[in-house]
Order: structure tokens, then sequence, then C-alpha cells
């Protein structure tokens, strides 16, 4: 009982120091103590530059709308998202493709109101969904 009891003390340990290991590769925590902090940072580096090429791969478009953007934009994606979608790449660069479409709607949408603003100054006291009879 005594070795079963040790075995799981280890496993749990075990599970602990890979548990810090992946946080690390992802950049979302410090490497576990005794690792080369330099060789975790080369690794998370070519999973993020994996993940980045994948997306280039799979949404085209995104890497064209958002031209020398791009690497900044999946690197922000990246660290809201650490580690890729769990249901695989493909829904990882979707994600992304959506939260671009998102932000893009966004300045629209604030530019939009802006045009309104600027045509009317008087509106601008009034709430958006007035409407006068």
């Amino acid at each position: 009982m005594k070795m079963k009891s040790r075995l799981n003390e280890e496993r749990a340990e075990l599970a602990r120091q890979q548990e810090l290991f992946l946080s690390a590769l992802l950049e979302v925590g410090d490497a576990p103590p005794g690792t080369n902090e330099d060789q975790v940072s080369a690794a998370a580096n070519a999973l993020f530059l994996k993940r980045l090429r994948t997306i280039a791969r799979l949404q085209p478009s995104v890497v064209e709308e958002l031209g020398d953007r791009f690497f900044d934009t999946v690197k922000a994606f990246a660290a809201r998202h650490p580690g890729i979608h769990h249901a695989g790449p493909c829904a990882d660069a979707a994600q992304l493709r959506r939260e671009v479409s998102l932000l893009r709607l966004s300045r629209v949408f604030r530019l939009y109101l802006f045009t309104l603003v600027a045509i009317n100054p008087a509106k601008r006291s009034e709430p958006l969904n007035h409407h006068p009879k």
C-alpha cells in the first residue's frame, strides 16, 4: 500500500511538472525549476511560428487583409487563446477570422456613428434610437 501511495505522489508531481512545462511552452507561465529557459523559449517560439504558418495557410484572406499587422494580430490572438482550438487548427484559424471580421465591423460601425455626428452635430445629445415623428 505504501508503494502505491508513493507511486501516486510521483505521478502527481510529474503531472504538475508537465503542466508547468506546457504553460511555459504556451507562454502563459514560467518553466519548471531546473529546465533550460532558453530552450523552453525557443520551443515556445517554434510552436507559435507553426501556429502562425498554419493560420496563414488556412486563412490567406486574413493575411492579405491585415498585411503588416498579421504577426502582431496573431500574437495577440495567441495570448488570448493559448494553445490551438480544442477542435483543431482549422477551428483555430476560423476563430481568428471571426475575430478579425468583428474588429472590422466594429471599425465600420464607429465610422458610421462618427459620420452621423459629424453631419449633424445637434444630434449628439439625442439618443441613437431617437426617431422624430
